[in-house]
């Protein structure tokens, strides 16, 4: 289930411009 949420968390981020930071507080 955690996975699926990731997925569509990755599409979200991938749509906004601010990648580089959804990407770091991702990172942490």
């Amino acid at each position: 289930m955690q996975m699926e949420l990731l997925l569509l968390a990755c599409s979200l981020i991938n749509e906004t411009p601010n990648i580089t930071s959804s990407r770091h507080m991702y990172s942490s």
